[in-house]
């Protein structure tokens, strides 16, 4: 049932900083400490999504529409970067 997992999760994750957040990213690496932000992150988005299920259940959406509403609502929420000093503006970037 669940659509939400971790590892898409960290891999889209890991996708976004290394476009929004490229020297966060760089850091990350550098230090070698990317592979455990990822999973904190990870854990903190899984944390969410199953606080997001349960909320969305008892307000009466059926378990596939809670799944699907709260990875949306995670993936949304928890992929997002400060612009960096010098980077384009997202607004003018194509996707």
């Amino acid at each position: 049932m669940a659509t939400f997992s971790k590892q898409g999760f960290s891999q889209a994750y890991q996708i976004a900083m290394a476009q929004q957040a490229p020297r966060m990213y760089r850091d990350l690496q550098k230090a070698r400490t990317l592979k455990e932000h990822l999973k904190e992150i990870a854990d903190q988005a899984s944390a969410q999504y199953r606080g997001q299920v349960e909320h969305l259940v008892e307000m009466g959406n059926t378990p596939d529409q809670a799944d699907r509403t709260a990875t949306e609502v995670v993936f949304h929420e928890m992929i997002q970067f400060p612009q960096e000093p010098g980077q384009p503006s997202r607004s003018n970037m194509s996707l």
